[in-house]
């Protein structure tokens, strides 16, 4: 199962490249037959950036297509490409290039997570939750995730590691308000969102938060 999983993992990756993709593959299919992934870890769309690239493929075409799998009733859900997929629908195209890639619905979330890390599309926050649920899901510990995705176990862990704080502390995170580093520093810290707008007020380092809660880390 693991050569498996790790197969489909490097397929994807040939796939993502323009360049490997044998035209024979492509499929062209009614953009009203295809459906986002309901378990896309990228929550977060750009609307300027959606725009930008809809002009683009007004003038220009889709020049990549976007990978999808057969969910049956004539219907086909996305497995890489949902943010090509929107630009589509705002540019007016009424069918797409497609390739159809087998994949049972577990699988369908690694890859879509392979292909957000590989483009780097993905916030720390949606990253890390990601982890987690792949990690939960599929048995997996942090070191198996590493080899699949190419990445090391203690960048999993330490992302993982914030899963558990505030949403509003994520958004802190996200909008670059405080940094990994410092979030990292507030996890099993009491009054923690209050420490982070302290952080965000007075632009302490992570050296001096790591001061602050250092008390609170001792075992």
């Amino acid at each position: 199962m693991r050569k498996e999983n790790n197969k489909l993992g490097r397929g994807l990756g040939a796939l993502l490249n323009p360049t490997n993709i044998n035209k024979k593959n492509v499929n062209k299919i009614n953009i009203s037959k295809i459906s986002p992934n309901k378990h896309q870890p990228r929550k977060n769309f750009e609307e300027k950036d959606i725009k930008e690239l809809a002009d683009s493929i007004k003038h220009q075409g889709l020049i990549q297509p976007i990978i999808v799998r057969d969910v049956g009733n004539d219907g086909y859900e996305i497995i890489a490409g949902e943010r090509r997929w929107r630009a589509c629908q705002l540019a007016g195209l009424h069918s797409l290039d497609c390739v159809v890639m087998e994949a049972s619905e577990d699988k369908v979330f690694e890859l879509a997570l392979i292909e957000n890390i590989q483009r780097e599309n993905l916030n720390v926050v949606e990253e890390a939750k990601a982890y987690k649920k792949l990690i939960t899901t599929n048995g997996l510990k942090a070191e198996d995730l590493s080899k699949k995705l190419g990445k090391s176990s203690s960048h999993i862990s330490n992302l993982m590691r914030i899963i558990d704080l505030d949403k509003e502390i994520h958004q802190m995170i996200i909008s670059g308000k405080i940094s990994m580093g410092h979030a990292r520093a507030l996890v099993g810290v009491p009054d923690a969102l209050e420490k982070a707008i302290e952080i965000f007020e007075k632009k302490l380092s992570v050296r001096d938060v790591e001061k602050l809660t250092s008390k609170y880390k001792k075992v």
